[in-house]
């Protein structure tokens, strides 16, 4: 990447033209802000010029003027503000000077807080400065699904690929620096260039494939959006207030390209619907007692390449307000395929919070209500319930026509076992990152021993999800979890999986 980078940042494009910042005598407003830098001469002397008294007709008429057609050798003298922007950028009364430097626990950048020198150099080095704020705004998503451990680790390793962009940038420009900002987003700073939007785009599509080289399943929630915006030194403006605000613009550029990109995916979306573009797969659940298939989990997969991943076909329902339209076409394809399924086993089907609000759930057509003893709901915990009473109704309703109701991912979301005594479902799935390592963590074991021991109190059965291995596996089953489920009994399939075999 940033041999690439450096094709479009050649040293024979370089702006080589630097000037000292010069301080502008008090009372001159030619020049830029660029000026506020290098010699403080005696600004601490203006700083503490007095303003001769005038009786109050004299100020009167003074703030009269000022009013209509201000005097520039007046401004220069007024205390405060105004006189703060005759002065350097050392020296300056702003609060945003000489702030403590601040650097970012995990990629080990410069935070924000410390872009005091950054600002000084750029602007040293060009009148027009370029900022390029990098937004992956599916960070929450990344976290959810994969746990913080995950997003964390994507956070510095996309980091380290930012660092030699901003190197590269350093060396064809003379400065450039990389800062973290707001949650999981970073911003580059530098002068600007007449390949900046070969930048841009660089930077975009290398980020991209750098992280499906990562990790195919990160890849395909992870989202990388470039905003780009330029900001010219002017008079009185105070340069880090100016890249402050450039940042803001560069933000919201980035937040452009994402709507852009999510109107594309709606457009892509409708038509997938449309043509019907969705297959079920089929995930077996299995009696930890004797190995025993209990049930299937049905989980959807979109033959459109941008809506591969279920948590982005999701997310963009959501986004475009077309999660309930959705969800009704899946419930449709669910309910043909139960005839499919053995007598004995029974459906898994995943709700979205909003389908209990859905009156074709609540008051449910006959095809549905025909196979309700043999499906299980799935609620996410995930999911934040304001109004317990309100679900709890909904879901009596559910039960009454055969429906059994399912706590999903119990552990990763707002309320945890609160939900299950508010709820008081017939199944628990635990989340998988509690599964995740549990042969190794003490910690992890008694919290699901716990969970399993409380479940038998209120008559539930426990579901241990995401098990991955085979010591996983044993430890689930010596911990009493009485359902079991994950790649290394079985992966989802197109067809019902008869039979599980772990040799």
């Amino acid at each position: 990447m940033k041999k690439k980078i450096g094709k479009f940042l050649n040293s024979e494009n370089r702006q080589d033209k630097t000037e000292e910042f010069k301080t502008r005598p008090s009372g001159n407003d030619s020049g830029s802000i660029g000026e506020y830098s290098q010699e403080a001469g005696n600004s601490d002397i203006r700083s503490k010029q007095k303003v001769k008294p005038t009786n109050g007709d004299e100020q009167k008429k003074n703030l009269k003027r000022r009013k209509i057609t201000p005097h520039r050798s007046e401004t220069a003298r007024l205390p405060g503000i105004r006189h703060a922007a005759t002065l350097n950028l050392g020296h300056s009364r702003s609060s945003l000077d000489n702030p403590r430097a601040c650097k970012d626990p995990i990629t080990e950048n410069d935070a924000l807080t410390s872009l005091h020198q950054a600002i000084a150099v750029v602007l040293s080095k060009s009148q027009v400065f370029t900022v390029f704020y990098i937004s992956f705004p599916n960070g929450k998503m990344v976290e959810d699904r994969f746990g913080w451990e995950a997003l964390e680790a994507l956070t510095g390793s996309t980091s380290h690929v930012l660092r030699q962009t901003t190197a590269q940038l350093r060396s064809d420009r003379g400065a450039a620096s990389l800062n973290r900002t707001f949650a999981d987003d970073f911003v580059i700073l530098c002068p600007s260039h007449k390949f900046d939007s070969h930048v841009r785009h660089q930077l975009a599509e290398g980020l991209a494939r750098h992280i499906a080289v990562l990790d195919d399943d990160l890849a395909s929630v992870s989202k990388v959006y470039v905003g780009m915006a330029h900001g010219r030194q002017v008079p009185r403006i105070h340069p880090e207030r100016l890249v402050y605000r450039t940042i803001q613009h560069a933000l919201h550029n980035a937040m452009d390209v994402g709507q852009h990109v999510r109107e594309a995916q709606a457009r892509i979306l409708e038509t997938s619907m449309e043509n019907n573009d969705f297959m079920l797969h089929y995930q077996p659940i299995v009696r930890s007692s004797d190995m025993s298939i209990y049930g299937h989990e049905a989980l959807v997969r979109c033959t459109t390449q941008e809506l591969a991943s279920p948590l982005v076909l999701f997310d963009i329902a959501e986004k475009t307000k077309r999660a309930r339209k959705l969800s009704r076409m899946l419930r449709r394809m669910t309910a043909e395929s139960v005839q499919e399924m053995p007598d004995e086993h029974l459906m898994f089907m995943n709700l979205h919070p909003d389908d209990l609000a859905d009156p074709e759930l609540l008051d449910p057509p006959e095809w549905l209500t025909s196979i309700g003893k043999r499906m299980v709901l799935e609620i996410t915990e995930r999911a934040a319930i304001e109004d317990f009473q309100l679900f709890r109704n909904r879901l009596s309703t559910l039960r009454k026509l055969g429906f059994v109701v399912a706590i999903d991912d119990l552990g990763s979301g707002y309320s945890a076992l609160n939900t299950v005594a508010e709820l008081e479902p017939e199944i628990i799935k635990l989340d998988m990152l509690l599964i995740r390592g549990i042969e190794e963590s003490r910690i992890r074991q008694d919290l699901v021993r716990k969970m399993v021991s409380f479940a038998q109190t209120i008559d539930c059965q426990v579901v241990a999800e995401g098990i991955e291995t085979k010591p996983q596996m044993e430890m689930v089953r010596s911990l009493g979890c009485h359902l079991m489920q994950g790649f290394y009994l079985a992966r989802p399939a197109p067809q019902f999986i008869q039979k599980i075999s772990t040799n």
